[in-house]
């Protein structure tokens, strides 16, 4: 495949921003946006954030704007999908001299891990703002053998192929790559969720030291990057990994290394398994777990046919 976006190579005399990160803390009606902001030369200029009307300085990168009477965003069928603006300014001398433009989504989401009633399995459920979310969507994969072509009028295309499908929920392949911006941003527009795997898939890796810093910096670059987007719901460690190795490969392919040399682990037993928060359920009239029935939302379709999208069974 080889280079498919964009490469530049930049210089530069002054600071730059290296990451601005974005946290949520919900209480008592409000939201307090934190934010830590960091440089490249760490040069001792001043940082300040606009959000909500308000401007801030932030002292060595880090501050807290609170935000009364929010507007929350919410899934497609659930509500309304507000977007905040977030501009932050390195200013040095008097003079900017780098800035930062995001759109930020007020909300919460957890995973709701409830037993059933039967007590025979637990359900897995995204809880938006206090709120069960019955997902309904579809499995994103490459809409394009060559990725260059992918322009953001077919991300748009792809996205309101989906709102006109009712989906409020797209599920990006680990098989794939990370999308554009661009996309991230239609799901934040539209009220899409978006569970997003790590680029890791359908195989029993050799995982070296090496490697293993190259899926860590992929991880980071792209987190910085996504991380602030309403609609990134859930980051999925690999695709179909764990399966592979406990199933096939592990009993079936025996792994050799070269003579002196020893076996690393499979990658995919490098994960830790974690209990996602609880959340408490909604209840229906028999006393069992059940969902808000979400509405169905009609919309016009202005979008062409494609392959990208692969309906998830039921």
């Amino acid at each position: 495949m080889g280079i498919f976006r964009g490469v530049e190579l930049k210089g530069w005399n002054v600071d730059r921003f290296d990451g601005v990160a974005v946290r949520q803390h919900h209480e008592n009606g409000s939201v307090s946006v934190e934010l830590d902001v960091t440089t490249k030369c760490h040069a001792g200029c001043e940082i300040y954030a606009d959000f909500d009307g308000k401007r801030v300085l932030l002292k060595n990168g880090h501050g807290i704007i609170k935000v009364d009477n929010p507007k929350l965003w919410w899934a497609r069928g659930y509500g309304d999908q507000p977007l905040y603006d977030l501009d932050v300014e390195l200013v040095c001398g008097g003079e900017v001299i780098d800035r930062c433009h995001k759109q930020l989504g007020l909300r919460t989401l957890t995973v709701s891990t409830e037993p059933d009633a039967d007590g025979k399995g637990s359900e897995f459920c995204f809880v938006l703002n206090g709120v069960k979310i019955f997902s309904m969507g579809a499995n994103l994969v490459p809409m394009d053998n060559l990725l260059s072509r992918i322009t953001d009028q077919r991300w748009e295309t792809i996205v309101r192929q989906a709102v006109d499908a009712n989906f409020n929920t797209l599920r990006v392949w680990g098989g794939g790559y990370y999308p554009d911006s661009r996309f991230y941003e239609l799901c934040d527009q539209y009220g899409l969720l978006v569970w997003q795997d790590f680029m890791v898939a359908c195989a029993n890796i050799y995982l070296t030291s090496e490697m293993a810093e190259e899926f860590t910096q992929e991880a980071i670059c792209n987190l910085k990057r996504l991380h602030h987007h309403a609609s990134l719901a859930l980051l999925c460690g690999n695709n179909e990994m764990e399966s592979g190795v406990i199933n096939c490969c592990a009993r079936l392919m025996p792994r050799t290394s070269p003579p002196g040399r020893p076996v690393p682990p499979p990658a995919a037993v490098l994960t830790t398994r974690t209990t996602p928060p609880r959340a408490t359920p909604t209840t229906g009239r028999s006393g069992t777990a059940a969902f808000p029935s979400p509405p169905i939302v009609k919309s016009a379709s202005a979008s062409a046919p494609s392959t990208a999208l692969r309906a998830s069974p039921p």
